[in-house]
């Protein structure tokens, strides 16, 4: 990875910076009130990426969200701050999130995209994600379409680098 990062379990302490990027990267932003029900709920994990070795005393740069059940996961939110895209942070948080399901046994994870997010659907489809659908019009805000991804999460993990696909 270009640029080294830590991450590492979603705090309390974190909510502000998180809802402070929602704001500016969601059409829908998650509420600091959100992220609190979030960090409650049994079924969701998020972890937070800061710059370097440092576990949080910097501002945050990325983040992840998703949901398991049973042997699945759902990818709910993926973020990285402007000034740190294209520098790796966003490929090392799903590897992060895709050795913490291997742990657990999670099998796959599906996930929703913006059909004109070209960036993340290349990136989904370079380390392994397939598209099993769309969703027509399911953008309530922009009427824009989801497309659906699908990983299984030991194919990704083995593949070479976590790009199975280029």
């Amino acid at each position: 990875m270009a640029f080294e990062i830590s991450i590492r379990s979603l705090r309390k302490g974190d909510i502000a910076q998180l809802e402070a990027m929602e704001r500016r990267f969601f059409p829908t932003p998650y509420t600091a009130w959100t992220w609190m029900r979030e960090r409650r709920n049994s079924l969701s994990r998020t972890f937070v990426a800061f710059p370097g070795g440092d576990a949080g005393m910097a501002d945050l740069v990325g983040y992840i969200n998703f949901w398991i059940v049973v042997d699945e996961a759902q990818l709910h939110r993926l973020a990285v701050d402007e000034g740190f895209r294209r520098r790796g942070v966003a490929m090392e948080l799903i590897r992060h999130m895709l050795r913490y399901l291997a742990e657990r046994a999670v099998a796959t994870v599906q996930l929703e995209v913006r059909q004109r997010n070209i960036h993340a659907v290349r990136l989904y489809e370079r380390m392994g994600f397939a598209m099993q659908g769309r969703r027509r019009g399911y953008y309530e805000e922009t009427g824009e379409d989801a497309l659906l991804l699908t990983g299984v999460v030991n194919d990704i993990l083995n593949a070479r680098n976590g790009e199975s696909r280029r």
